[in-house]
Formats: C-alpha cells, sequence, structure tokens
C-alpha cells in the first residue's frame, strides 16, 4: 500500500512531497511504443508502465480490450513495422534479432496478467514475441516471480538501448530509478530498499 491519502500530482498521481514533474524531461525515441494495461493501473501510483507515458514523448497508453489496440497494430504493419509484444512466450525471439523497424507492445501489471495480455487477447496472441537478454533487475516496487523480471519502464529502458541507443536507454533507465526512488519514499522505505526488504520487516514485526 503507497502511503500518503492527500492532494496528488493530476500528472504522475504522486503526492506534491514526491512529485518530480517540474524536472521531468520528455526523451523522443523513434520506436512507437504501447502499453497494455487495465484501468484500474491508472491509478496506481507505482504503475512504471503508466509513469512512462510521462517521460517518453508519443507512449501510447492504451486499456485491455480496447478496439483501437487492433487498429493500431494494423496501422504499424500499414507503416512497414512489425508488431512486437515483449512477452517472454514459448515463441518469443530475441529482441535484437527482429530485422527492420518494430512497433513495440508491453502489458503493464502482474506477470498473471501479462500473460494474459500475450496468450489470450486479440491481437496479441498472433504478432510475434520477442524478449531481452538477462540483465540485473534494479529496484522493486512489485514483486515478480523470477529474480530477472523487470518492471515494465525498466523494460522500455532496456528495450531502447537495443533498438536506438545505449545512451537513449540510460536515461530512460535512470529516469526509472527516480521515480522508484519517489514512490519507495512515499513508502517510507530507506534509501536502497526494495519490496523484499519491505516483506521481510513486515515478517520480523
Amino acid at each position: 500500500m503507497v502511503r500518503g491519502d492527500g492532494p496528488r500530482c493530476p500528472r504522475c498521481v504522486l503526492p506534491p512531497s514526491v512529485c518530480f514533474c517540474a524536472t521531468l524531461s520528455s526523451l523522443e525515441v523513434q520506436t512507437p511504443i504501447a502499453v497494455i494495461c487495465h484501468d484500474k493501473e491508472l491509478r496506481k501510483p507505482s504503475s512504471s508502465g503508466v509513469f512512462a507515458r510521462l517521460a517518453i514523448t508519443g507512449l501510447r497508453l492504451m486499456v485491455r480490450r480496447d478496439p483501437a489496440i487492433i487498429t493500431h497494430v494494423e496501422d504499424q504493419r500499414r507503416a512497414g513495422r512489425t508488431p512486437v509484444l515483449l512477452y517472454p512466450s514459448a515463441n518469443a525471439v530475441p529482441l535484437a534479432s527482429i530485422e527492420g523497424p518494430v512497433a513495440l507492445y508491453l502489458a503493464e501489471g502482474n506477470w498473471r496478467q501479462a500473460r494474459k495480455v500475450g496468450l489470450r487477447e486479440a491481437p496479441f496472441p498472433t504478432i510475434q514475441h520477442a524478449f531481452l537478454p538477462p540483465v540485473p533487475a534494479r529496484r522493486r516496487l512489485r514483486r515478480h516471480p523470477k529474480d530477472d523480471h523487470l518492471a515494465t519502464m525498466e523494460a522500455i529502458g532496456h528495450a531502447v538501448r537495443i533498438l536506438e541507443s545505449e545512451a537513449l536507454g540510460e536515461q530512460i533507465l535512470r529516469t526509472y530509478d527516480r521515480f522508484v526512488d519517489a514512490v519507495a519514499a512515499l513508502r517510507g522505505w530507506g534509501d536502497g530498499d526494495s519490496i523484499a526488504d519491505d516483506q521481510a520487516r513486515r515478517e520480523n514485526t
């Protein structure tokens, strides 16, 4: 649970005490990126995929089962891009192995929700799936089934490192770190604490 029931920034939904919208630079990414989420994620301060739309120019945020998603995928195909869902399904290939321009899709939420999007919800079961090379996860706000599973904005940063440039990807990751630090401060965590540290404290009290 995120602490702080008072006023919230209308852009990032964080309280003014930790909001950094005033110093947030919007990053120009050439790859079309769309984040698919449940409508409940729109109101969660810990949703990095929702926050990413503030940091990345042109990032599209779309609610699950919106008919506009299928139209968006078809438009990307007509523009000569390969629609790619960043999800490590059985048929996924390394993101770096896909030739030509791509349109990148990611599911925001927990891994059970991401699996539903990737394997059940049109049009994602029928488009190309891709995975990232193993990278160490950064500070965590949410629990993940495996140590190498990444938050949505974190995955976007690593994908941009592959698709565009190391420098731009690192800028996204540094912005993600600022976002995590803000939410962690709101939760009352110490410097460097993650969800695992918070859970351990709760179990020992």
